[in-house]
């Protein structure tokens, strides 16, 4: 597990005290300009209190589109990593986020 999560960063560098409330799950407003996915997610990570999970080369020069409505976070986040190769998992304390393409050559069975 220690390999796996080495590979990997939070997105955000929030206080600990600011996810002490934990991952707001619930719809919200969200106004987010189109903007690098990278702040996108720093800025849904604040508005949510939700971690996130992510490899930073993975959203290296990626761009997020525009979202104005009433979302839940994984609803939000969905549209902003809409056209990317990413997906996610919800966790009750936030997002994981990893490449969308299976890699047979990472998958196949040993001995």
């Amino acid at each position: 597990m220690r390999a796996f999560l080495a590979g990997l960063s939070i997105m955000f560098a929030l206080p600990s005290s600011t996810y002490a409330v934990g991952c707001l799950h619930s719809a919200a407003n969200f106004h987010f300009p189109a903007q690098p996915l990278g702040s996108a997610l720093t800025s849904l990570s604040h508005q949510t209190h939700c971690p996130i999970l992510v490899d930073r080369s993975l959203v290296a020069h990626k761009k997020a589109p525009a979202v104005d409505g009433r979302y839940t976070p994984s609803e939000a986040l969905r549209l902003l990593t809409g056209g990317t190769n990413l997906e996610f998992v919800l966790g009750q304390d936030g997002f994981l986020m990893h490449p969308a393409e299976y890699d047979e050559a990472q998958h196949q069975k040993t001995g």
